[in-house]
């Protein structure tokens, strides 16, 4: 299967909910980044927080009576976080195909002994 591309549909669907289950980073993933570089901050915190803010604005500025306004208002909130959450994805993708790109032309150079070899590696 060496003459396959593969199409990114991802690029071409419209930004839904479904979309975004489907390329999110494994949290798991997410949550080992966190960890290896040191970022001053858990997932799981921000997501908690996050929701209370939203909650607290659905609260605030949201009709409470169920119906078509308040369908309507709700996925107004949703649309643009979704889009943006996408593309955070897509972002993040990008930079992971790219860092392993980076990683096997290292591993290839080293293998011949070439930059990035230790020097005893290099004849």
């Amino acid at each position: 299967m060496t003459n396959v591309v593969r199409f990114p549909v991802e690029r071409r669907r419209r930004p839904t909910l479904d979309l975004l289950r489907e390329i999110a980073p494994d949290p798991r993933d997410v949550d080992l980044l966190i960890e290896t570089f040191s970022i001053d901050c858990s997932a799981h915190e921000v997501r908690a927080a996050a929701d209370r803010a939203m909650a607290e604005h659905i609260l605030n500025h949201v009709d409470r009576e169920p119906g078509q306004a308040r369908a309507q208002t709700l996925q107004l909130l949703l649309t643009p976080i979704t889009e943006r959450a996408v593309e955070a994805c897509r972002t993040a993708h990008e930079a992971a195909a790219a860092a392993t790109a980076a990683r096997e032309v290292i591993e290839s150079a080293r293998a011949e002994g070439g930059a990035g070899a230790p020097a005893s590696a290099r004849g």
